[in-house]
């Protein structure tokens, strides 16, 4: 059994070759990655309260899933890769090349004629998205002392999280105001921002000098492709790796369910204009935003993690609980005050695996690991929208039929949109639609209730360590007394 509290350093006794940076190319790097990660969060969020108004161009209710999971299922089919990669090459110029792709998915997605063009340039977009995001952590364990990462990690959890907050109320104002499509051309400055600070105040020491020597196809094996294959299942004999990924996996998915299925209910169900939704949604985001950042904070100072877990599990299944009472004539008190209990709840721990894997992972090894954690955080989120969405078409089409109104065809009803379906239906029906909408969109929420609750089996098992180093011979006393 291990020991319940270790105060053992991270790699104590191995000497590793480190880029830390300080002043202002320090500042200039954190600027960057912020940059990336804004970029990446917006991709995400800023979506979430077009989506309604996308499917009504497109008449296409039923891709909803895919607009989320598509760009997740390609960032957990890479992230592995990319762990591989950014440990044989210059962190820099894969973070670069990720950015490009990125880039060009976003302009793709812009561009889109058809819900199949939008889905491909989500997919793309996935691709730079998983470089990006392994990377500004790659890049961070590179630069940043181990003491201090969970400090400048917390910002970067806060940029994502300022990213998420402002996303949906960007995305809202393109979609009332010009169209649904700027919310991917957003990204592109941004983006080139990025590369400019990037490009010319990042230098990191190399170790790959050797790879110039290799052909084509010594590269590619270099990658150990046979490996990653094997790779996923043979993480899962590692305790803090299994885990944290499980954790995450199930906390990730409860989320972004509530990230793009809340905007849904607030336009289908409240006929709030997708502006309106989103500043609807700024209590759940927002709350995320403060807890990630205070977190990170205590973390830092006191060094224990696991204790925030706990707390976690607990806001987040209270917070989704309430979250599923949601009806037609809930109040605004009552869905602000659910979504500041879920945000706080979830701020307090979607770091903590990245903090974990860095604290138990030899410098060289963190990679691959950080890698692994961010598969299990898109992945689950990549599944559970598809699944949420199929939910919320199956029991809208089942409970439309149960109302027995005459010339409604549910399908005509499902392609109509999560805010045009108010056009096809009799106005003196609509109130019984509404109703039906939303015990559909319950059903969903019930699907993030089981998540939140799911993630109890992970958070309990993530060993007690601290991220802080004993300071003096008599604390590592009395480490070693509480590890006997």
């Amino acid at each position: 059994m291990p020991p319940l509290v270790d105060f053992a350093p991270l790699n104590q006794g191995k000497v590793e070759t480190l880029n830390h940076l300080h002043g202002v190319p320090l500042i200039l790097t954190l600027v960057a990655l912020s940059c990336a990660v804004f970029c990446v969060a917006l991709d995400i969020t800023i979506i979430a309260t077009a989506i309604p108004r996308i499917t009504d161009g497109f008449h296409a209710l039923q891709d909803i899933g895919w607009y989320g999971s598509v760009y997740l299922l390609t960032q957990c089919a890479l992230e592995l890769p990319f762990g591989k990669i950014y440990r044989l090459f210059n962190p820099k110029w894969v973070f670069m090349s990720s950015l490009f792709f990125f880039e060009v998915g976003s302009a793709l997605c812009g561009a889109a004629p058809s819900s199949v063009a939008l889905i491909i340039g989500r997919a793309i977009a996935g691709v730079g998205g998983a470089g990006l995001f392994c990377g500004s952590i790659v890049i961070i364990a590179h630069t940043v002392p181990i003491h201090k990462r969970p400090l400048y990690q917390s910002v970067y959890g806060a940029m994502f999280g300022i990213a998420s907050v402002v996303g949906p109320l960007i995305g809202g104002a393109f979609t009332d105001h010009l169209t649904w499509r700027w919310c991917f051309y957003v990204n592109l400055p941004v983006g080139a921002v990025t590369a400019v600070i990037i490009l010319f105040y990042l230098h990191l020491q190399t170790t790959s000098a050797g790879q110039k020597d290799r052909t084509v196809w010594q590269l590619f094996l270099s990658l150990d492709p046979l490996g990653l294959l094997l790779f996923v299942p043979a993480i899962f004999g590692a305790e803090p790796i299994w885990a944290s990924s499980l954790f995450i996996f199930c906390l990730s998915s409860a989320f972004f369910l509530l990230v793009y299925f809340l905007p849904i209910y607030f336009q289908a169900i409240h006929n709030l204009s997708p502006s309106a939704s989103g500043v609807a949604s700024i209590p759940l985001i927002l709350s995320n935003v403060v807890s990630i950042a205070v977190t990170g904070g205590l973390i830092t100072k006191f060094g224990f993690y696991v204790p925030y877990v706990y707390l976690c599990i607990v806001l987040t299944c209270i917070g989704c609980g309430l979250i599923t009472t949601l009806d037609v004539h809930t109040g605004t008190a009552k869905w602000i005050g659910y979504q500041l209990l879920y945000g706080f709840g979830a701020g307090c721990a979607l770091q903590i695996p990245n903090m974990a894997t860095q604290n138990v992972l030899p410098l060289a090894d963190i990679p691959a690991g950080l890698a692994t954690i961010i598969l299990a955080q898109n992945f689950g989120p990549a599944v559970m929208l598809s699944a949420g969405n199929n939910i919320l078409n199956q029991k809208l089409v089942a409970y439309i039929g149960d109302l027995g109104i005459a010339g409604i065809d549910p399908m005509v009803v499902l392609q109509a949109g999560a805010t045009g379906f108010r056009g096809v239906v009799p106005e003196g029906e609509l109130g019984r639609m509404l109703e039906a909408y939303n015990h559909a969109l319950r059903q969903t929420f019930y699907l993030t209730l089981a998540m939140s609750c799911a993630a109890v089996v992970g958070g309990v098992c993530i060993e007690w360590k601290t991220v802080r180093k004993p300071e003096a011979k008599k604390d590592q006393g009395i480490g070693e007394k509480m590890n006997l």
